[in-house]
């Protein structure tokens, strides 16, 4: 459980078979540098968090929106965001499934945010391909 606010966030622990795009990360310093100010200047009716993860930045958006859109590719991810917003009793997020724009694909949004993934070590199958060292005569 990891507090922010007047908010609370849960992450599940990660299997020992997780692999790191299942993964969820805590909130971290990354997420605060995106986070909204406390009070916004103004008010968006649709907004949209691509990356939700574990729906930090919808959560934080969603008393100063009419409706926010959060979506992540990690089906996990978009469960524990869910548990997240309903813990903190925010009725206002819908939660979807899905790469970056295909789930609202069609709709506007008055506000897009995102707190993009990374991975600390390289994921095997997106390494570059090893580079010769001989030179052709």
């Amino acid at each position: 459980m990891q507090p922010y606010q007047n908010l609370l966030f849960v992450f599940d622990r990660d299997a020992p078979d997780t692999t790191p795009e299942e993964s969820l990360m805590l909130v971290s310093p990354s997420s605060l540098e995106v986070a909204p100010p406390h009070d916004p200047p103004s008010v968006a009716q649709h907004a949209l968090d691509i990356g939700t993860g574990c729906g930090f930045l919808a959560t934080l958006l969603a008393p100063f929106c009419e409706q926010v859109h959060a979506i992540d590719v990690n089906p996990a991810a978009v469960r524990t965001a869910e548990f997240n917003a309903r813990w903190n009793g925010l009725s206002n997020i819908s939660f979807e499934t899905g790469n970056l724009l295909e789930p609202v694909r069609g709709q506007h949004f008055d506000l897009i945010v995102c707190n993009p993934p990374f991975l600390i070590t390289p994921v095997p199958e997106f390494s570059p391909p090893a580079i010769s060292s001989s030179i052709p005569a």
